[in-house]
């Protein structure tokens, strides 16, 4: 059994080795991982009480689920380790761009009570318009 703060510690080890790879403002499809990351994070921290660090990362996790669903048709990328293959929207999807899994994620699930009427929690959520 793994502790609250070792999947912590583990999540963080996976965004410094996303964050050396990519350019913040070239992740192009991968910015949903901006949201996945920090919505793991906002769970583990709400797991061990800490809601400060949780509303923290639950607005960066809609902030990574809004840009996702709001990207360009098409990007091409700078990175030179992707700049091979352009992002295009038709052949990529899934569950990333479904507002509503977020939303009912957030609504079904009980450990979002505790930041449930904290004010910066209710403006992020109120982002997820479908």
């Amino acid at each position: 059994n793994v502790s609250p703060n070792t999947k912590i510690a583990l999540i963080k080890k996976q965004q410094a080795i996303f964050n050396a790879v990519f350019d913040e403002d070239d992740l192009g499809e991968f910015v949903f991982y901006v949201g996945q990351y920090n919505e793991l994070l906002t769970k583990e921290y709400l797991s061990i009480g800490d809601t400060e660090k949780a509303i923290e990362c639950f607005e960066k996790a809609v902030d990574g689920w809004m840009a996702y669903n709001n990207l360009p048709k098409e990007h091409k990328y700078k990175n030179i380790l992707i700049n091979h293959r352009p992002y295009l929207r038709e052949k990529t999807g899934g569950s990333y761009t479904n507002l509503a899994r977020y939303k009912s994620e957030i609504d079904n699930n009980s450990i979002y009570d505790a930041i449930r009427n904290n004010k910066r929690f209710l403006y992020a959520y109120s982002k997820l318009k479908i």
